[in-house]
């Protein structure tokens, strides 16, 4: 079974352009971002292996780069041009407040 919450990230207001900001809910953590034409990507704001956060970086164009250098593709989530793709979620505004669908797969007792 599949199962979507829709999680508010705040407003607009208090994410500044080309950075990012961590959300945490509960045990999970969240990367959001704002590029200049004011679109939002939300990231799960972990890179394994690494001590830096997604939310540590800043958007240069469509690649957010993190404080050591590593890169990560706004659009895709692709980290260094390699196989490991940061997840990414669904993210859309709506009455000035960032939304994003989390879904989770959850067994079926029945």
């Amino acid at each position: 079974m599949i199962m979507t919450n829709v999680c508010n990230a705040g407003s607009i207001h208090d994410i500044p352009i080309g950075r990012g900001k961590r959300l945490n809910l509960g045990r999970d953590h969240f990367a959001i971002f704002r590029e200049t034409f004011g679109h939002f990507y939300v990231f799960a704001d972990e890179v394994p292996g690494e001590p830096l956060a997604v939310s540590s970086g800043i958007i240069h164009g469509d690649k957010i780069e993190l404080g050591d250098g590593h890169i990560v593709d706004l659009h895709t989530g692709r980290f260094d041009d390699s196989n490991f793709i940061v997840r990414s979620f669904n993210t859309w505004v709506e009455n000035g407040f960032i939304l994003f669908a989390l879904t989770h797969f959850a067994a079926s007792l029945g």
